[in-house]
Order: C-alpha cells, then structure tokens, then sequence
C-alpha cells in the first residue's frame, strides 16, 4: 500500500523534475541543438517556468470548470509565444 503510493508520487513528479531540472537548466543547449536561432538564458527560463507553474496554479484554485482553465493556459501561452 505505501510502496504503491510512493511509485505514483515518483510517476508525477518525474516529469517535473525533468521540465525544470533538465530543460530549463540546460536551455542554452537545448536552443542551440534545435537551431532556435538564438540562446537561451537559462535564469529566465527559470523564471517564466516558474511564473508558469504559478498562474496554472492560481486557475486551477479559481476555475471551475477544468476545461476553461486549459483554454486560458494555452491562450496565455500562445500570447506569450509572440512577444
């Protein structure tokens, strides 16, 4: 039962772990291997993923309804793509 439950702990955070440790930490070499044309800063990674994570947060508490609330991430995302 406890062993079951720390496997699903691992399985969710995982994938975290992997977003900001891995690809955030080592952008600068991630926007260089897909030929993103410029590097990144890995500081500001840092900080829009967390930023990120915040405002999903925040939604979530607020949304009612799950649907509406990815629509709203992925409209902030698109926006944030442009500028």
């Amino acid at each position: 039962m406890i062993f079951t439950r720390y496997i699903r702990i691992l399985v969710l955070g995982i994938p975290i772990w992997f977003v900001f440790n891995i690809l955030l930490t080592f952008s600068p070499e991630v926007s260089q291997a897909i030929n993103k044309g410029f590097i990144a800063n890995p500081a500001i990674s840092l900080m829009l993923g967390y930023i990120g994570v915040s405002l999903g947060d925040i939604l979530e508490e607020f949304g009612t309804n799950i649907r509406s609330t990815v629509v709203i991430l992925y409209l902030i995302s698109l926006e944030a793509q442009f500028f």
